[in-house]
């Protein structure tokens, strides 16, 4: 299946999702509620763990919440393939196996992962909501993505995306284990999204395949 993901992605170029937040002084602290299917669901960790948005690891947000035998998969863009790390019980013991370094730096607020679950689960990622300005910078290529924040909405009109002709976001959809895909493109001068404008849900990770560098700026700040 790792192999579809990856075919899937280049021939082509979420799940329902729950959240709620509690405002501690000038810090954004909650939960989110993250329902897995059987098979592979693209997840994003808007929570932070430390605040810094660079420290999060399988172990802080994922803590022993997976079922055994879930592999979490990071897409490498230099290399354009997946790095994964399986939750295992070995002897009773519970323990990743795997590339973990690879997913960590995946898990930081504005990457995503895959987590190929054996069954239904739900996972709760808590942490702290990143504030400010954020700037995350696109490869040419593919790009595993999703907001710093979590917000839901149009990716353009809501969260601050700023396409350029020639982009492709490619939605993983849990329910039928494939990609939707979302085109930027330019007709008869009128710059738009074909069919509609890709709606991002909270917690959804997602592909952007960039015809070039370019970078999607986040800006969020507390009321």
């Amino acid at each position: 299946m790792r192999k579809t993901l990856l075919i899937a992605a280049a021939a082509l170029a979420a799940s329902v999702i729950s959240s709620r937040a509690q405002v501690y002084s000038q810090n954004i602290v909650g939960y989110v509620n993250v329902p897995l299917t059987t098979g592979y669901s693209a997840l994003a960790n808007q929570l932070d763990f430390d605040g810094t948005g660079t420290n999060n690891t399988v172990e802080t947000v994922f803590g022993t919440n997976l079922l055994a035998s879930t592999t979490v998969l990071a897409w490498e863009p230099g290399l354009a393939t997946y790095t994964s790390a399986t939750w295992i019980n070995s002897k009773g013991t519970f323990k990743w196996s795997g590339n973990t370094n690879g997913i960590n730096a995946a898990l930081n607020v504005g990457g995503g992962v895959f987590v190929s679950s054996p069954a239904t689960n739900n996972v709760t990622l808590v942490g702290t909501v990143i504030q400010g300005t954020n700037v995350i910078a696109l490869t040419t290529g593919y790009n595993l993505v999703s907001p710093i924040q979590p917000i839901a909405g149009g990716l353009q009109t809501t969260l601050g995306f700023s396409p350029v002709v020639g982009d492709t976001v490619l939605e993983w959809t849990p329910a039928g284990q494939t990609y939707v895909a979302y085109n930027y493109i330019s007709s008869k001068g009128t710059l738009k999204w074909n069919p509609s404008e890709p709606q991002i849900a909270v917690g959804q990770s997602f592909f952007v395949q960039a015809p070039s560098a370019q970078t999607w700026t986040n800006t969020f700040v507390a009321p």
